[in-house]
Order: structure tokens, then C-alpha cells, then sequence
């Protein structure tokens, strides 16, 4: 399945998941919206089944489309041809399984430079190249930035070990915040000569404005 071809199924098709032979029946209704790793059911083994399993079903049907079950051979697809994995799945070698999402997000840090993938659909590679592998699309939050380097016209972040992604639309640079240095301030309680003396390697610092 083309990446492209991918997008557009999403785009311009109503997308109609099932999962079946549950252990019972989920709680999530149509339309919730769900968190990476959320658990959505059981497998069970429901219904006509030999063994406890998850059948799983992914339907590529028109847009607007009202799920029908006599339709199954017209719009259901193969879904490991649809599926992603990430760092910590895996598939046996005879599957044909999309490009893997790579990498788990981080905590804002401001006290480190980090980097923000805001878009899903960001390559990830072994090399800061445009001509480097592709490892799969990096996880969408926020990532310490290990190192960065100027290549191709692109700004890269090193983001995990052997893996950059540059610096498109689709991330947000995060300075880290300077922490102001703190000082023994000396201020006059009145009008006069004043010394101030030093211990060895001490130095007399001025704001920018000051009073003269």
C-alpha cells in the first residue's frame, strides 16, 4: 500500500473498524476519541470461534457511508496492510506492515532544548540526510534534542540514538530557559563614597541602566 494512496483513504473514505470475539462488549461508543495505548476490550473467544483471538476488520468505505454487514466483501481490506507499529511492537517478517512510529514522547523540560513533532506523519531517519533511511514517522511530543547539524538545506535534530528528524513545519524548536545568575547586590543606602571590597576572583557587576 502506497503511503499517498494511504492518506487519501483517510481523507476522502469513511474508515469503519471492527473488532470481534471480544471477551465483552466494549464501552466506547462511535466517535470517542482515544489515547495511544488506551485499552478499548478483551479478547475473548465470542460468537464462531475455535480459540480465544481478536478478528480484527478495517473497511475502506465511500464518505458518508452507513456500516451494512453484507458489504464486508466489497470494503473490507487487509488491515496489517494499514497498521503501524511502534518501537516497542513487532510483526512476523511475512507481514507487509506500514513504516513504524518511532520513538515515546517526553515531558516538557524547559530546563533542556527540545524539540516538538506536532504533525504524525514526519519521517524519521538513521542519518541527518535527505538521502539516509527512512526508519518509519516519528511520535508526535516533545524530545531532547542530542545534537544537532545542517544538512540539505534542513536544520536536524538527533532526537534518539541513530535517529534525526529535521526541522520542517511540522516541529517546534524549545530553548531552554537561561536561568538568571544570582549575585550579592550591594545598594546605597545614601548618597556617599562607599568601598566594596573583593574576595580573589570576585568581580563588581552594573545593571545596563544605572543612575549616575
Amino acid at each position: 500500500v502506497n503511503w499517498i494512496d494511504f492518506l487519501v483513504n483517510l481523507r476522502n473514505n469513511t474508515i469503519i473498524n471492527r473488532f470481534l470475539h471480544l471477551k465483552e462488549r466494549t464501552t466506547h461508543k462511535v466517535g470517542t476519541k482515544l489515547k495511544q495505548k488506551q485499552i478499548i476490550g478483551y479478547m475473548g473467544t465470542t460468537g464462531d470461534s475455535t480459540g480465544t483471538h481478536l478478528h480484527f476488520e478495517y473497511w475502506i468505505c465511500p464518505k458518508g457511508y452507513k456500516y451494512n454487514y453484507s458489504d464486508r466483501s466489497k470494503y473490507a481490506k487487509n488491515p496489517i496492510e494499514y497498521c503501524y507499529l511502534f518501537d516497542d511492537q513487532s510483526a512476523g517478517k511475512s507481514y507487509n506492515v506500514l513504516l513504524k512510529v518511532r520513538g515515546f514522547s517526553q515531558k516538557i523540560d524547559k530546563t533542556k532544548d527540545q524539540v516538538q513533532v506536532i504533525n504524525k506523519y514526519l519521517n524519521i531517519r538513521d542519518d541527518p540526510s535527505l538521502k539516509s533511511n527512512i526508519l518509519g514517522y516519528v511520535n508526535l511530543g516533545y524530545y531532547d534534542i542530542l545534537d544537532i547539524k545542517t544538512n540539505d538545506g534542513y536544520t536536524w535534530y538527533k532526537i534518539l540514538e541513530n535517529k534525526w528528524i529535521a526541522n520542517t513545519e511540522d516541529t517546534v524548536y524549545h530553548k531552554k530557559e537561561e536561568k538568571e545568575e544570582e549575585y550579592n547586590k550591594f545598594i546605597c543606602p545614601k548618597d556617599g563614597y562607599y568601598y566594596i571590597y573583593l574576595e580573589k576572583g570576585e568581580e563588581v557587576r552594573y545593571p545596563k541602566k544605572i543612575r549616575t
